[in-house]
């Protein structure tokens, strides 16, 4: 997306899945601010229901005319393979590594589109989607190979809005799979 003028312009993107069956998961949360020159990348990869590798920088340093390394920060590569369709997830840090294909199970779902307006800004709609869909692939784990074919979330939000003046918020999916 074309880089706003707002101060704090943001472009993010979230991902999130847990597989029962590998007790493997994986969140991650990458956002640029480039009027700022600076970015964040949280990782937290999960096995047994505790964190086992978490990585956090909310100070790395970008242009402030970032291209297409934008969604390669850090050990962080986040490629999209499909346009509102199949995206690729890899994370390498520590010996610790994540390789996992998403794949779109139910359309985008668009806040503006559906009328939500908790990011509507001087009569901006909010640029903000969600998705659920199968992440497939593997999780490389203290030396350990995981499989991983589960249903999770994908978020995707640019521009500014209503948000400039929120002091935090929580996300949460709660997508099900047939076997659940």
């Amino acid at each position: 997306h074309e880089i706003g003028p707002e101060p704090w312009w943001r472009e993010a993107w979230y991902f999130a899945f847990y597989d029962q069956k590998s007790q493997i998961g994986a969140t991650s949360y990458c956002g640029i601010f480039p009027n700022q020159q600076r970015a964040d990348l949280m990782f937290d990869i999960v096995h047994q229901d505790r964190s086992a590798h978490r990585f956090i920088n909310l100070d790395l340093t970008i242009a402030s005319d970032i291209g297409r390394e934008r969604q390669q920060l850090g050990p962080q590569a986040v490629e999209m393979l499909e346009a509102g369709r199949r995206w690729r997830l890899q994370f390498d840090h520590d010996g610790d590594a994540v390789n996992v294909d998403f794949e779109a199970t139910e359309p985008l779902f668009s806040w503006a589109n559906a009328g939500v307006t908790m990011e509507e800004f001087e009569g901006a709609p909010s640029k903000h989607t969600d998705q659920a869909g199968r992440f497939r692939g593997n999780v490389l784990l203290g030396g350990e190979r995981f499989e991983v074919d589960t249903i999770g979330m994908r978020d995707r939000m640019w521009g500014w809005g209503g948000r400039k003046d929120w002091l935090n918020y929580c996300m949460m999916w709660a997508p099900f799979d047939d076997g659940t």
